[in-house]
This record gives C-alpha cells, sequence and structure tokens, in this order.
C-alpha cells in the first residue's frame, strides 16, 4: 500500500511538470552552441578540430585518415607542424607512430637533409629539427636568388670579397700555426670545388703538402659520409680545410661519432664558420674548428643613397628594381614608375 502511494506522488509529480513545462523552440544542444560560440575568438583551426571531435561520430578515422594524406609541399615547415599538430590531438595514435607519419610528409628536402641526423625522440624534436632544417634551407634559396639576380644586372647586390681573399685568408691560418700536411673537403657545387682549388694552390706555393681531396655529395642524402670518414680514420692529416655549408658538414660530424674518430681540427671558410646551425647541439661535434669570417663595416654614405635611390633612376636603378621586386613581390616590368 505504501509502495503504491509513493508511485502515485511520483507520477503525479512527473505529469504536472511535464504538462506545465513549455518546450523551447529551435533549442540547440548546449555542446553544439558552447562551440559555435567559441568559435568567435578562437583560431579557425582549432574550432574546425574541436567540432569534428564533438559533433562527428568517426572523428577519429577521419583525422587520421586527413594525417596520412597530409603533406608539407612547398609550404613553410611552421605551417604543416600546425596542421598536423591540429590534426594529431584527435587520434589514438602514440608519440612514436606521429613521429614517423609526421616525417613522411616531409617535403624531400627537408627528408634529405634529415636523414644525415640521428633519428628524433618523439613528435616535438621530429618538428623542431624540421623546422630549423627548412629555415635554413629557405635562407640559401634566397641568397642564391639575389646572387643570380645580381648576376642578371651586372650590379653588385652586396659587397662581399671575392672567394680569393678569403681562400688565401685560410692559406695564411694553416701556416700560422705552422701545420704542414693538410687534407681537404669540398662541396661538389662551384662554389666549394672553386674555393678548395684555390685554397690548394695557396697552401702548395708556401711548402705545405695535401693529403687528400674529398668531395661533399649533395645528391646523396648521406653526403657520401662513411667515405669520407673512413678516409679521415686512415689518413695521418689531424687538418682538414671544409668548404661547405653547414647542413652538409653535419651528416660527417654525426658519422665521426658513429666512427669514434676525433682529435681532427677543421679549418672552416666563411659559410660554414659563421654559421649558426649547430648551436644548442652537442660541443664535441664542433670542438677544434676554427674559421674565416668576412669584417663587416658601415660605408660613408651608403644609407643615405639607399634612401633616396629608385627603380627609374639612371644610377643603382636595376638594383632597386631587383630589390623592390624581391621585397614586394611585385613585376615592376609591366608598371610605369614616376620619375623622381
Amino acid at each position: 500500500m505504501t509502495s503504491r502511494l509513493v508511485i502515485g506522488r511520483v507520477t503525479a509529480h512527473v505529469t504536472a511538470h511535464t504538462t506545465n513545462h513549455k518546450p523551447r523552440r529551435h533549442r540547440r544542444p548546449f555542446r553544439r552552441s558552447f562551440l559555435r560560440r567559441k568559435a568567435a575568438g578562437e583560431n579557425q583551426g582549432t574550432s574546425e578540430a574541436l567540432r569534428l571531435l564533438y559533433d562527428e561520430p568517426n572523428s577519429v578515422d577521419q583525422a587520421e585518415k586527413i594525417l596520412l594524406a597530409l603533406c608539407q609541399g612547398q609550404e613553410a615547415a611552421e605551417s604543416y607542424c600546425q596542421k598536423f599538430r591540429k590534426w594529431s590531438v584527435l587520434t589514438k595514435w602514440n608519440e612514436d607512430a606521429l613521429a614517423a607519419i609526421f616525417r613522411k610528409g616531409l617535403s624531400e628536402s627537408v627528408k634529405d637533409v634529415m636523414v644525415g641526423f640521428p633519428t628524433p625522440a618523439g613528435l616535438s624534436d621530429s618538428m623542431s629539427l624540421a623546422i630549423q632544417i627548412d629555415r635554413r634551407l629557405r635562407e640559401r634559396r634566397v641568397v642564391h636568388t639575389v646572387t643570380l639576380s645580381s648576376e642578371r644586372s651586372h650590379e653588385p647586390m652586396q659587397t662581399v670579397s671575392s672567394d680569393v681573399f678569403q681562400s688565401k685568408a685560410l692559406a695564411q691560418l694553416i701556416l700560422h700555426f705552422g701545420w704542414t700536411w693538410i687534407g681537404l673537403l669540398a662541396l661538389e657545387s662551384d662554389y666549394g670545388q672553386e674555393g678548395i682549388q684555390l685554397v690548394r694552390k695557396e697552401i702548395v706555393k708556401a711548402g705545405a703538402c695535401v693529403a687528400f681531396t674529398e668531395t661533399i655529395i649533395t645528391r646523396r642524402p648521406d653526403r657520401n659520409a662513411p667515405h669520407i670518414v673512413n678516409i679521415l680514420k686512415q689518413s695521418s692529416a689531424r687538418v682538414v680545410v671544409v668548404f661547405c655549408r653547414d647542413i652538409d658538414l653535419f651528416p660527417i660530424l654525426m658519422e665521426m661519432v658513429k666512427q669514434d674518430v676525433a682529435q681532427l681540427i677543421f679549418v672552416a671558410s666563411e659559410a660554414l664558420a659563421t654559421s649558426t646551425f649547430f648551436q644548442g647541439m652537442s660541443a664535441s661535434l664542433v670542438m677544434g674548428m676554427i674559421g674565416v669570417a668576412l669584417n663587416s663595416g658601415t660605408i660613408p654614405g651608403l644609407q643615405n643613397f639607399l634612401n633616396k635611390v629608385h627603380p627609374s633612376m639612371p644610377l643603382g636603378g636595376k638594383w632597386a628594381k631587383i630589390l623592390w621586386e624581391l621585397a614586394l613581390i611585385v613585376n615592376l616590368s609591366r608598371r610605369t614608375l614616376p620619375v623622381l
């Protein structure tokens, strides 16, 4: 009797409540409306990922498919990392799996350099290394573009000394310390081969001897490191002149650590000696390296000239046109510029 009375009261209460309650029209689920309100103040990509996570029943499968198809292409590594991070939070893959998929989607140029490095520990380390390599490659691309533009205009883009002076400086540095048994290591490009031949000429003229001459092959992912390190290991020369870029020497250094080759002195060209690429890395990799750097100074009157120069001017006009096109990303050949 008591249980029937309690049930009857509860039923009456629920009936009265539902009868008096007027349902709202077009009421949206709280979760979806909350995400839409947040989307106004958040990054669009993050909002999209959150919407997918909460609104779509197969969000994990979709995120994994997107990651497997994601590639860096021509975009910067930072942008690729942001997209990868956005979708990786929706997957159930572990850190090692995400790192492997991330490295697979990198551009071929970045992967070619990364193969000479030790495999990063996880996704964050892989992203940091990829960004560092990509930035350096883009810097070299910009320098190469400016150099080619300067050659086409027959006017100098920057006041940099010829490699002849750099080669003489390297030879003088070697002779200053009394080193007479020298190894030579150079990039296969014109910069490396021409530079190292100038060094050879200068040190031989001064009475020193060349123990070996080896080439860093950029077409190979390992930069020919195993062969080069074997030569370093077998040779009695303890001083090696290096004419190459920083990213091309690193695989050689890592192979030296792998084969336990030490007590070498590297005499580096300007492109390597002034590089910041090795900052934050183990000091044992670059210990014993010396080099030359170009002297910088203020050229009187240059700043005033640069502030006044214009593409329509007869003096410096060609140089200014190239600079403006590179800086502003426009084609001035199709535009009529006012004469100042």
